[in-house]
């Protein structure tokens, strides 16, 4: 017999172990070893041994360093690099693990329901991060500054990630979302400049202003079929950004949701589309065609201004208004046509250098720009 089947260690005679002391020769028979299935038995029980008292001794030291009220973690005070929460722990407390500089890893069970405001708010040196399945709410700021967190998965379970979770992790190069969630607040992802691609569950039924605003190297974003507006400052500069899908189902793009997303090329606007907020599209300089559906009522103040490279629009029949400088600055625009239904459009198209030509329908109160040959139809 090579190891004591009580602790596992190396056996240095066949009489007793040196390192736990036990009698080796009530193991063997008549002098031979167990059999191999009997021995390998007694090692994984002396190792599931071991390891429970690793965990008791690292339970131990995490109480002697928690604040607990009740099964409420309230604040940790340990100087562990490494921590795990033990299974008797419901709740994380706003602030428990603040600007805790050592931790760079943590381990949450599946009985911790909420991660609580700021739990774990500029943890600089946190890189993973394990939640198991049971979590149902992260809290606003949780893991805000965290910028050592590179990848990030959500367990299904979690309905609502709450206002700045996870803004200015700049670290941050993907994060996958549950099926469960209905939920995004403002701002989640603000500023989370490494993002590149980002799938957006089903599920969600609310959506937070200011969303993506920031993520710089965002490429890609997969919309749910069933939203119905993109909310303000969205996807505001999101430079790398160079196309998406807006589904079907969206009646309404909010105020600048676009804005400074440099290398937007095209954008498909799909036919139940009714609103374009102001200054949506500001600033989108690699913007070079759009087409606006009759189903739009409303386009914006500012909501293509300075698109620098747009050098053909096409408004179907059915816009009514289109509020002042909507069109500004487009240096590229050389004709344009307004539909029949046009019922107000006062100075849409200033400072268009290379604008020559507007047609409009008879009848119209309509001022263009300054310079601009109208011809009526």
């Amino acid at each position: 017999m090579k190891y004591c089947p009580e602790c596992g260690k190396e056996l240095v005679t066949q009489k007793f172990c040196a390192e736990c002391g036990a009698d080796i020769s009530k193991y063997t028979n008549g002098g031979s070893s167990m059999n191999s299935f009997d021995f390998s038995s007694m090692q994984a029980e002396a190792q599931r041994q071991l390891n429970e008292q690793k965990q008791n001794e690292a339970k131990a030291y995490f109480y002697k360093n928690a604040q607990i009220s009740g099964t409420t973690l309230v604040k940790y005070n340990g100087a562990d690099e490494r921590v795990v929460i033990p299974d008797d722990i419901t709740s994380i407390d706003d602030k428990a693990f603040y600007e805790n500089k050592v931790l760079k890893s943590i381990k949450i069970p599946k009985s911790v329901k909420r991660i609580g405001m700021c739990a774990f708010y500029r943890c600089e040196n946190l890189s993973d991060l394990f939640i198991e399945e049971g979590l149902k709410t992260i809290c606003q700021r949780a893991f805000q500054e965290c910028k050592s967190l590179k990848n990030v998965k959500i367990p299904n379970g979690v309905i609502n990630i709450e206002e700045y979770a996870f803004c200015l992790c700049e670290g941050l190069l993907n994060i996958e979302l549950p099926y469960t969630l209905e939920a995004l607040g403002n701002n989640v992802f603000w500023c989370c400049r490494n993002l590149k691609h980002v799938s957006v569950p089903s599920g969600v039924k609310y959506f937070g202003r200011e969303l993506f605003s920031g993520c710089v190297h965002l490429t890609g974003v997969e919309l749910p079929n069933n939203l119905t507006r993109i909310e303000d400052g969205m996807f505001a500069e999101c430079y790398e950004l160079t196309s998406l899908r807006i589904p079907s189902s969206v009646t309404e793009i909010g105020n600048y949701a676009f804005e400074n997303c440099r290398k937007l090329t095209t954008v498909d606007l799909p036919r139940g589309l009714r609103a374009i907020g102001n200054s949506a599209f500001h600033c989108c300089l690699g913007l070079f065609t759009v087409t606006i559906p009759g189903s739009v009522k409303k386009i914006g103040e500012s909501a293509f201004n300075y698109c620098t490279s747009l050098c053909d629009v096409k408004f179907e029949e059915g816009i009514e208004e289109i509020e002042q400088w909507a069109f500004a600055s487009c240096e590229k625009l050389t004709t344009v046509t307004l539909p029949r239904s046009i019922r107000k459009a006062n100075s849409v198209f200033s400072m268009c250098s290379s604008l020559k030509t507007a047609y409009v329908p008879k009848d119209k109160d309509i001022y263009i720009a300054y310079g601009v040959n109208t011809i009526e139809y």
